[in-house]
């Protein structure tokens, strides 16, 4: 599977195993969400949306928060119900 993480990659990460982040699992860290970012991951978890929100309203935390959420199933190959998730900006100052 050429999509694969590699072993060596996955060292440095922390992967969640929870269902979902709320705020309370995130407090201690840097970012606190706000509510809307907290509805929007929710609905996130559970289907497929776009979100559409202005300059530094949080779309980047938004899809941090929903990559690490989904990062065993990210880890997982195809065939054992794996997923893969694409992050696509047109600006490299993401």
């Amino acid at each position: 599977d050429p999509f694969a993480p590699r072993q060596a990659d996955l060292i440095s990460f922390q992967w969640s195993t929870r269902v979902m982040i709320t705020e309370k699992d995130v407090e201690v860290n840097c970012f606190t969400p706000r509510d809307y970012q907290v509805e929007l991951l929710d609905k996130a978890c559970k289907r497929n949306v776009i979100v559409q929100l202005g300059t530094g309203a949080g779309k980047t935390f938004i899809a941090v928060l929903l990559l690490k959420e989904y990062g065993l199933q990210i880890m997982s190959p195809f065939e054992s119900g794996g997923k893969r998730a694409f992050f696509v900006v047109d600006k490299g100052t993401v």
